[in-house]
């Protein structure tokens, strides 16, 4: 946001005194892994939800959950900021899958 800031030391750190501006809009990703608990149960009970700032544009590895459950039956759709899960209509089932989950960091 255009803060000039100085380290001065190991945990010392200044910002000098003035008026800064601050951005008419900011959006911050939210934390892919939380985001992995709703979609989850749009999964199983085959709801719908959306995680409105994790997409496939996201940086965090956790942010491929929802195509692990594309794979396991669920459709998914994705912009380059949201995600939405709906899970298997009534009667249907998840799929099993087998995955390396290295990718996703936590």
């Amino acid at each position: 946001f255009g803060v000039d800031v100085k380290r001065e030391g190991d945990l010392v750190y200044k910002v000098p005194k003035k008026a800064y501006s601050n951005p008419a809009k900011v959006q911050v990703e939210c934390d892919a892994s939380s985001a992995t608990y709703p979609l989850a149960i749009a999964a199983i009970t085959g709801g719908t939800v959306t995680a409105e700032t994790v997409g496939q544009e996201s940086i965090q590895g956790d942010a491929a959950f929802a195509l692990l459950l594309r794979d396991m039956g669920c459709k998914v759709e994705q912009t380059a900021n949201s995600t939405t899960v709906t899970g298997p209509k009534k009667g249907e089932r998840l799929k099993a899958i087998d995955v390396d989950m290295e990718p996703l960091t936590d």
